[in-house]
């Protein structure tokens, strides 16, 4: 099968949505099927760009220009929409609703991929007169809880949606360290070995905006003086904002902050960790600066961590709720409480057995059920010819 995938990413990037799109992307291909991304592209060198996100070069780019530089413009969804329908493909697929609608009027079969609520009147309207077409095939919510709103707003019935949590590679976490990278894992290597050694290594990696959960690290790390935290993702002046948050009256010299890491070292930095956090708070800013409410996100964090074996410890929220069994593949404590969270490292440290048990049940969870592989076999199977 033919398979456009019409992106609203732009490569490479910082933000997570740009790696869903380039995994799902391999994870068609991987399954027998000829894909072309369309999108915004930084750069002459596709190797450069498949090396950095870790995805073998076996489906075709398309660089579309915009007016502003960024994928959403009205230029950018006319050229995306005319690119698609000369690809012939049997499938459009994306997580652009504009350019998903245009290729549905153009009467190609048309699956859209939904992270967030539709936030204004248009796109409401779109999304609405879009899963009425005729050439319309799957609504592909990013969790249970985006699921059960669009079914209960009426946006869509139930045979065209279908519920696919975000995903990682268990493949890829393997510590290596991909040619091209050795800089970066130096640097990693050099900063975490600046902290005093033999204490609980404990992670965070991902963005540092509000709601993302430097919140609560920056209130148990204080109280966790025996663990090291390590946390990696952000830009300049967000790590700057955390520092300052972080502080009493000086950096805590249990804690560092490394930066944005290519995704390609992902794997090999959570190598080096005990243990991984995800303290999402119920409001949580996306890379849109817009206020998600956490009940309908589904983390990639999360997943990569499954995929790294780590024992982790979350909020105890409802979109990780679907994703963690408690007390089997991590702990859910309260996302507002600092001593549950020191309380659950410390559980943690005392206990390497249910590190390792947690771990690896998080891992075979992965595998089994959240891969991008499986992700997308479920998504191609859930479409109504």
């Amino acid at each position: 099968m033919k398979i456009a995938y019409l992106s609203r990413s732009c490569f490479p990037s910082t933000a997570a949505n740009s790696v869903n799109v380039m995994k799902m992307c391999e994870a068609f291909t991987a399954l027998g099927h000829d894909v072309l991304l369309i999108g915004k592209f930084a750069g002459n060198n596709s190797s450069d760009l498949f090396d950095f996100y870790r995805v073998k070069k076996r489906f075709r780019l398309k660089a579309i220009p915009s007016l502003d530089g960024s994928a959403t413009d009205v230029l950018y969804v006319v050229y995306s929409i005319w690119e698609a329908r000369k690809f012939k493909p049997d499938l459009a697929y994306g997580r652009s609703l504009e350019s998903c609608f245009g290729t549905a009027i153009l009467g190609i079969p048309t699956a859209y991929e939904i992270h967030t609520k539709p936030r204004t009147l248009l796109k409401r309207v779109l999304l609405k007169r879009l899963v009425a077409m005729s050439s319309f095939k799957s609504l592909v919510a990013i969790s249970q809880g985006l699921a059960s709103y669009l079914n209960r707003e009426g946006f869509v019935a139930g045979e065209k949606l279908c519920v696919a949590h975000d995903g990682a590679d268990p493949e890829d976490f393997d510590a290596s360290v991909p040619a091209g990278f050795e800089d970066k894992a130096r640097y990693f290597q050099v900063r975490f070995s600046e902290l005093p050694p033999n204490r609980l290594q404990v992670g965070y990696v991902g963005s540092l905006y509000y709601g993302k959960g430097m919140e609560i690290i920056s209130r148990i790390v204080h109280l966790c003086p025996w663990a090291n935290f390590h946390i990696v993702g952000g830009s300049e002046k967000e790590i700057a904002f955390w520092k300052e948050k972080c502080a009493e009256n000086s950096i805590p010299p249990n804690l560092v902050f490394y930066g944005f890491m290519p995704h390609a070292l992902i794997s090999y930095i959570c190598s080096f960790l005990d243990v991984a956090l995800l303290p999402a708070q119920p409001f949580i800013a996306n890379v849109s600066g817009n206020i998600d409410e956490i009940w309908y996100v589904s983390p990639l964090k999360l997943f990569e961590y499954m995929a790294a074996g780590l024992p982790i410890v979350a909020s105890d929220l409802e979109s990780l709720n679907e994703v963690i069994e408690p007390g089997v593949t991590g702990l859910l404590v309260p996302h507002d409480d600092p001593l549950a969270w020191r309380d659950a490292l410390s559980f943690l440290r005392d206990h390497p057995e249910w590190r390792a048990k947690l771990g690896h049940n998080a891992r075979e969870a992965l595998v089994n059920r959240f891969s991008w592989k499986r992700r997308a076999e479920k998504i191609l199977s859930g479409l109504k010819w």
